[in-house]
């Protein structure tokens, strides 16, 4: 888990820097070099087993660290002395901006002191015990042994052959740490790891809300110790870091609709990302996406400029489908069903768009046939 957190800390790094000549806030650069971390390790295995057809460590590493560097190389910024301690004194000074706004009040100090509370009880749950639960056991973290077991990504296994059809980007954070430790004790970790990781998206929010940093402050502290995400921090359920996903792509739909013009394609593509991880860490990300689909385009009537933003709209679906269609194309091609083995209806009606099981047949341990007293 640490070694995770710091493979993640540098690449957070790699990406801060190569954001830094952006004309964003320090807040937007911190939020971004976050999200590009996260987003670069989630999709790692993917590639890895696309291309290289290996789960191998070492191979992993290698896919994660090219995207930064191969921005390194187009960016062509030289590494001056001076330049480095101008990145480091604008880092420092963001983050004693935030320490002094947490020092402000007894009440901010108390939610700061009771999330340094939860993350360690969290951390140490995670390391003394098991919460897998019938879901975990089920799919969650099978299809992540099944992968590492197989050295790369299956499209079906001897359990159940849909688990390794159904959308797992949270999970392969999960499988990063197994890889790293060698063991499934702490792979439970990815949950806590993300929820650590969206505070200051939270308080991005907020700060779009216009609150003032010291009440933004207290806002992303109290979401983290929203209770149930906390108790879903130490297992391998994936709602609270789906949540925790919505939350950046929340800060990434602000984002996109407050730049500058000069940074309209930066934050489309990153939108469109973010669209993208949502739809491949779970199902119901589809609904995300038709929500937020329909949100984008209410811009269209509010927008003068209606070239440029229908450029930006497409950029966004763009990468949105190339980030989160992958697993619903390879089920429409091998089994003709692109949520298989979910039957699909027409909302409000009977009309089958794609054949398959309810939900109740498969997952619910009374009705699926996977329950044994």
């Amino acid at each position: 888990m640490l070694i995770f957190s710091a493979i993640l800390f540098i690449l957070f790094f790699s990406y801060h820097a190569v954001l830094i000549n952006r004309s964003i806030t320090g807040l937007q650069r911190c939020c971004s070099a976050l999200f590009l971390s996260i987003i670069t390790v989630t999709y790692a295995p993917q590639i890895s087993s696309a291309i290289f057809a290996t789960l191998n460590i070492w191979v992993l590493l290698v896919v994660s660290v090219a995207p930064p560097l191969f921005l390194f190389l187009i960016q062509r910024k030289s590494l001056s002395s001076v330049w480095t301690k101008a990145y480091f004194e604008l880092n420092l000074g963001l983050g004693y901006a935030f320490a002094r706004e947490l020092l402000r009040s007894w009440y901010i100090i108390a939610l700061a002191g009771l999330t340094i509370a939860a993350t360690v009880f969290a951390s140490w749950l995670l390391a003394n015990f098991s919460n897998f639960g019938w879901d975990g056991w089920a799919y969650h973290s099978s299809a992540m042994a099944w992968f590492s077991q197989q050295d790369r990504i299956t499209g079906s296994m001897p359990l159940m052959s849909w688990i390794t059809s159904y959308p797992k980007n949270i999970e392969f954070l999960s499988l990063w740490i197994k890889h790293l430790s060698g063991n499934d004790q702490f792979i439970e970790a990815a949950n806590l790891i993300v929820h650590l990781f969206v505070i200051p998206f939270a308080y991005g929010i907020a700060r779009h809300c216009n609150l003032s940093k010291h009440w933004a402050a207290a806002a992303a502290l109290i979401y983290f110790l929203t209770p149930e995400i906390i108790s879903q921090s130490w297992s391998t359920l994936i709602d609270g870091a789906f949540s925790d996903s919505l939350v950046i792509l929340l800060f990434l739909s602000f984002s996109w609709h407050s730049c500058a013009r000069d940074e309209q394609l930066f934050w489309s593509v990153l939108l469109g990302l973010g669209l993208g991880h949502v739809m491949h860490s779970k199902g119901s990300g589809l609904y995300v996406l038709v929500i937020v689909g329909f949100l984008l385009l209410a811009r269209v009537f509010l927008e003068k400029d209606t070239h440029r933003l229908r450029t930006r709209l497409l950029i966004v679906g763009i990468f949105a489908a190339l980030s989160g269609g992958g697993w619903y194309l390879k089920n429409w091609l091998v089994y003709g069903n692109p949520v298989y083995p979910f039957q699909l209806t027409l909302p409000g009606t009977a009309i089958i768009l794609f054949s398959g099981r309810s939900l109740e047949q498969l997952v619910e341990p009374s009705s699926s046939g996977n329950y044994r007293d």
